[in-house]
């Protein structure tokens, strides 16, 4: 699953509407943080966001990722 960001303000209105309201609250999943990425050693940057989700397995994150809740998270990026 992977959502290209153009619009950093999009992508937060998009975090606090639909994501934060999904993805910690799935069983399984222990935590979910947002790093903005502000520059690198090199100076490129090629990521302005990381999103670290902490899940019980990989077998538990597939599950999850599976469900309608996600379903929605996923179609729901078209919509920012």
């Amino acid at each position: 699953m992977q959502a290209w960001i153009y619009n950093i303000e999009e992508y937060k209105k998009w975090l606090h509407d639909v994501e934060l309201k999904v993805i910690p609250h799935q069983k399984g999943i222990h935590s979910f943080e947002v790093f903005a990425v502000k520059g690198s050693a090199d100076g490129t940057v090629p990521y302005q966001i990381i999103e670290e989700i902490v899940a019980d397995s990989w077998e538990k994150w597939n599950e999850v990722s599976a469900s309608p809740a996600m379903k929605h998270v996923v179609e729901s990026w078209g919509n920012y």
